[in-house]
């Protein structure tokens, strides 16, 4: 039989051949990868500075004019487009008479949560009241109910809860707290309320302290040693714009907007509290940031800018949905001068997109 060294050689030389074209094949597809992945990469990154950048245009006042559209195309050098909306933010409407938003005494059961709160606790909301002109003065009506979660004095029961109302006294209105601790209830105040404006509100308990805040800063602080116990309340509910025991034709009911109601199960920083009014009705509470590090604490947060229908939706983990009484669908309005943003980039044909409400 005879032998052929030769082919062999042939064969060893195509099996190198198929091999080091093999190799070259992979090569050339990681390298085809790896620029896809860097091209993708870099788009990427543009696009989350061109959203960047937008916001920080709306944050500094940095814009041209708006367009009748309220859209702004901003044209980059290098990056794509930039692309500003901007839209009036709506806000819960409450007219004074019979309007009123929160969760009935039927749904208790869903408050059981900050029913069980103690020795801490965070409570803030925006508020902006509108009343009717009387002998010039314009000013909520004495008692004027906001937002409560309370039972009244009943027999041998001493009370639970906290509410927030108005007080007037000759020309001066006054924005009041009053919480139910066990060592009996203690109320304190923010004094020379402006109608037709708005307003940052927030009260905190630490186990020691209750403070009231305005706009960022404290008005008012007292010391209670003692716990709170809300364990009690029975045939209540948490309402916004009216009190536990109103009624349809023998009450007072809030007048004016109300947005972003939040309770915390911890006593937030007085820095904190200076946070969350400058970020104003745009502040998500999901979200830790800065100083703001209480997104785990959060029981219930109303923001109140739903804009139609008859309900209003919780943030908090807990998603207590509400209802809102809306009688000729007066229960929504927008908010003049004050806007949600949406910033959008389009680049190499790629877009993305951010809003802030």
């Amino acid at each position: 039989m005879k032998k052929y060294p030769g082919g062999i050689i042939i064969l060893f030389s195509l099996t190198v051949t198929f091999v080091a074209l093999g190799i070259l094949f992979l090569l050339s597809s990681t390298s085809i990868t790896g620029r896809k992945t860097a091209s993708i990469d870099y788009y990427r990154s543009q696009m989350i500075n061109n959203i960047e950048s937008g916001f920080n245009l709306i944050d500094n006042n940095k814009l041209p004019e708006w367009g009748d559209d309220n859209i702004i195309n901003i044209e980059t050098i290098e990056s794509g487009t930039i692309i500003l909306k901007r839209q009036e933010m709506n806000t819960a409407n409450f007219t004074g008479q019979y309007t009123w938003a929160g969760i009935g005494p039927t749904n208790l059961a869903k408050l059981n949560h900050i029913k069980q709160l103690s020795n801490n606790f965070t409570i803030s909301f925006w508020i902006y009241p509108s009343n009717v002109v009387i002998n010039n003065i314009d000013l909520p009506s004495n008692g004027e109910p906001i937002i409560g979660f309370s039972q009244e004095q009943n027999e041998g029961f001493p009370g639970a809860g906290f509410s927030f109302y108005y007080s007037k006294n000759a020309n001066i209105g006054s924005l009041n707290f009053t919480v139910a601790f066990e060592s009996g209830a203690e109320t304190i105040s923010i004094d020379n309320i402006t109608d037709k404006v708005w307003m940052f509100v927030a009260v905190t308990y630490d186990g020691n302290t209750l403070k009231i805040f305005k706009d960022g800063e404290q008005q008012e602080a007292v010391n209670v040693n003692s716990s709170i116990n809300w364990a009690g309340i029975d045939d209540a509910g948490f309402y916004i714009g009216r009190k536990n025991n109103s009624n349809q034709f023998n009450s007072f009911w809030f007048s004016g907007y109300l947005r972003n109601v939040g309770i915390w199960s911890s006593s937030m920083s007085n820095q904190t509290i200076a946070i969350l009014n400058e970020q104003g009705l745009v502040f998500s509470p999901l979200v830790d940031f800065r100083d703001y590090t209480y997104s785990m604490d959060l029981h219930l947060y109303f923001k109140l800018n739903d804009g139609t229908g008859n309900y209003i939706n919780d943030l908090s983990i807990y998603n207590n949905r509400g209802t809102i009484i809306n009688r000729n669908n007066e229960a929504w309005t927008t908010v003049q001068g004050r806007y949600s943003y949406s910033v959008g980039t389009s680049y190499a044909e790629n877009s993305r997109s951010r809003t802030i409400y």
